[in-house]
């Protein structure tokens, strides 16, 4: 572990974690951040290791003795700083005192090995809202799902998305494809039934079979899932309520695997 002291808000490594708020970067250098006390435990006790670390002055001594130790070992840089100057690169509204920057590529290898043996999935697809992807994914870690796979939806390591994960990014295996096409291949390959979610339909939730392995489509948050995927599907199947047709994606993804957990 290298410990430093940054005194400059133009720090080259603070820039750095600046500039990782944007996809456009994190696409550059395969890095992200993430922040808070819970989020760099989740990430380090999963078995992360940090590339860097910045540390507030007003983190309390117990975070920052609990920081160091995590990081002692390691390669990872420790970067100690005022408050106002951890203000310049935070992306929260409330500053805990820490961030860490991780490798994106480390993370997805290390979330795999770390994910279930089951055959249960969720598809995501076209998803758009940051705080909907990372809630659909703490859903599917909650209720023993082993992985997510994702074909054109909000960027995984937004910030935003990783904070909503609230640590189920580094637990679940994470497939990333580049269309529709393939993740039915994926789904193909690995002989998962493929549920769709959808209002219009009669069969329910609870009427389907989840003794095999399978994946539950979710579509985009305003137009559900396309033709496309729906016309792949063995099932479509659709939550009863109400008086309301529809849910939140996030709520309706979180009732959907409960129901089939609870199974």
């Amino acid at each position: 572990m290298e410990a430093l002291v940054i005194e400059s808000k133009k720090n080259a490594t603070l820039s750095l974690v600046r500039s990782l708020q944007e996809k456009k970067y994190r696409r550059e250098t395969g890095l992200f951040f993430l922040e808070g006390a819970t989020l760099f435990f989740e990430a380090t006790d999963a078995g992360l290791v940090p590339k860097t670390v910045v540390l507030s002055s007003s983190a309390g001594r117990e975070l920052a003795e609990e920081v160091r130790r995590r990081t002692e070992d390691t390669d990872a840089r420790l970067l100690f700083e005022s408050e106002e100057i951890y203000k310049s690169v935070s992306a929260e509204q409330a500053p805990q005192g820490v961030l860490a920057v991780f490798s994106i590529d480390e993370a997805v290898a290390n979330a795999a090995r770390l994910s279930g043996e089951g055959g249960r999935y969720i598809l995501l697809e076209k998803i758009r809202d940051p705080g909907n992807v990372g809630a659909m994914l703490r859903s599917a870690a909650a209720f023993g799902y082993r992985g997510a796979i994702f074909v054109d939806c909000a960027d995984l390591f937004n910030p935003k998305t990783v904070r909503a994960c609230m640590g189920a990014l580094f637990r679940l295996e994470l497939t990333f494809c580049a269309d529709l096409g393939e993740a039915l291949d994926f789904a193909r390959a690995r002989s998962l039934a493929l549920y769709g979610t959808s209002p219009h339909t009669e069969k329910t939730i609870r009427e389907a079979d989840y003794s095999r392995p399978f994946a539950l489509l979710f579509g985009n948050e305003g137009a559900g899932a396309t033709d496309e995927a729906l016309a792949a599907c063995d099932e479509v199947l659709t939550i009863p309520m109400e008086g309301m047709e529809s849910l939140n994606a996030a709520c309706a993804c979180a009732v959907a695997l409960y129901e089939s957990a609870r199974q």
